[in-house]
This record gives structure tokens, sequence and C-alpha cells, in this order.
């Protein structure tokens, strides 16, 4: 799943689904079904997850950790910080005011 939104900032900088990390950094020796078998998920939960189909969700994101010795607060952060940048891409706020502050 490659991301091509985000091709204007350098590598570094570019927002990264979780599973996409998952997959590189965890998958050279295992397939989706035997992490799925591994965590007590179905394979299809895990596909979806891999695809881009459905987001890492707060139960796999334990699960996983548990799985592969990384914190689920990490796997959180960083697909929260990827579905925000899609937001920020995709969110019309040209319409809404910015509320003044009235000093006191």
């Amino acid at each position: 799943m490659t991301e091509t939104r985000f091709n204007h900032l350098p590598l570094c900088e570019r927002p990264m689904p979780a599973a996409e990390i998952i997959k590189d950094m965890h998958m050279d020796d295992m397939s989706g079904a035997q992490l799925a078998e591994a965590i007590g998920v179905s394979a299809s939960t895990i596909s979806r997850m891999l695809s881009g189909k459905s987001a890492l969700t707060p139960e796999l994101a334990i699960k996983i950790a548990a799985h592969t010795g990384g914190s689920p607060v990490v796997w959180m952060r960083i697909e929260t910080e990827y579905r925000l940048a899609i937001a920020q891409l995709e969110t019309d706020v040209s319409g809404i005011k910015p509320r003044e502050l009235i000093e006191a």
C-alpha cells in the first residue's frame, strides 16, 4: 500500500499506517494468517488491516504488541498520526470562521 498523497514530503517525514510498519518489521517470515493465529484473531481481520481496508484498532495494537514485544501505545500513535494526516488533506475547513478571542 504505497501512499502517494505524501510524496511531496521527505521520506522520513511521510506518515505511514501502522500496518505498513508491521509488515516491514515483523512479517518477513510470517504470513497474515500466521500472525492472526498467533494473536487469536481471524485471518480476515489481519488481511483487512494489512491491506488498508480497516484501521489498526486498540485491541489489535495490544495483541500485536504482546506478540512482537512492542508497545500498543506506539502502534496507536503511528496509526492516529497517519489517519489525522489523511483527514487534514481531505477535510475542507475553508468555510469555517475562526473564533475570535476576547482579551480580558
